[in-house]
């Protein structure tokens, strides 16, 4: 039977029961330091990602789900990736908090600036981790990338780069949020959106059919997109 003859259900019991076996990978990988335990860590990753991959296929039959899903399943990546790297949750619960208030205290800082201050706190830093735990922060949305500095980009507080944010209407947000992401992305369909954005399919049809007025029919190998009515060359 194909993944499209499944139900979501189905995919998160054989989801909970498959993650024991990759749990117990990622752990004998853990207490292997030689290239055999290397090449078990990989494994456990490769087999988690492609089972989240399983599952998030099944969920775009409910996508009003499948967004928040995806976010939480890049989150259970990342933990599972810090995991075979050796930081363990509370660590990496840690160090995220940590890298707040270190940009928080000094302003912007290189990645191994930001891995400095955390191997002074004895946070592990080595091999992947700090790309992972630099990442979670990000995902938690307190930092993000800012100025350069000598060709290579700092991270800095998300409020201190963006500034506070101003009040908006919900309706009038998503609009904005499906103008700028057709800016870039076109041509694209409302799922386009709810799948780059993490928001519901219905909201991306609600931020679509408020801008239908804007937007131009095109013909792709997919079948029909849209596109900005000013992004339209002229033949058109």
């Amino acid at each position: 039977m194909g993944f499209a003859g499944l139900n979501p259900s189905y995919c998160f019991n054989t989801r909970l029961a498959l993650d024991v076996g990759v749990l117990r990978i990622g752990e004998l990988a853990a207490r292997k330091r030689d290239e055999h335990g290397r090449v078990l860590a990989v494994a456990a990753i490769l087999v988690a990602e492609l089972l989240d991959q399983i599952v998030l296929f099944e969920l775009d039959a409910d996508q009003d789900v499948a967004g928040d899903h995806r976010r939480e399943q890049q989150m259970a990546n990342a933990h599972r990736r810090l995991k075979v790297e050796g930081v363990p949750p509370d660590q990496a619960a840690k160090a995220v908090r940590l890298i707040a208030r270190t940009l928080e205290r000094e302003g912007p800082l290189l990645r191994s600036e930001i891995a400095e201050r955390l191997r002074r706190e004895s946070i592990r830093i080595e091999g992947q981790a700090i790309a992972h735990l630099v990442w979670l922060a990000a995902a938690e949305g307190l930092i993000c990338y800012g100025p350069d500095r000598d060709g290579e980009q700092c991270f800095v507080l998300v409020r201190d780069w963006v500034g506070k944010p101003r009040p908006i209407e919900r309706d009038a947000a998503l609009t904005e949020l499906a103008v700028r992401y057709l800016t870039a992305h076109a041509p694209a369909l409302p799922a386009d959106l709810a799948f780059w954005s993490g928001i519901r399919l219905t909201d991306a049809n609600r931020a679509w059919k408020a801008i239908q007025d804007r937007l131009l029919a095109v013909e792709t190998k997919r079948g029909t997109r849209w596109r900005l009515r000013c992004f339209s060359s002229p033949s058109q």
